[in-house]
């Protein structure tokens, strides 16, 4: 979507003065930030479940 966006040109990333439109990179990165985050999230919850596992074998 992004990319089709940057491509017809409706999704410029440099303002006015040839400087970085800093706002609208960061709209770009949430996606990445997001899933990145989720990555982390996922890999605690099962690291969680691998040790309730494992206290349950004990008894």
């Amino acid at each position: 979507m992004f990319v089709g966006l940057y491509g017809a040109g409706a999704l410029g990333l440099r303002g006015t003065g040839g400087t970085w439109n800093v706002s609208k990179i960061a709209f770009l990165a949430l996606p990445i930030v997001a899933y990145l985050f989720f990555m982390l999230a996922r890999r605690a919850i099962q690291s969680d479940i691998e040790l309730v596992r494992s206290m349950d074998r004990l008894r």
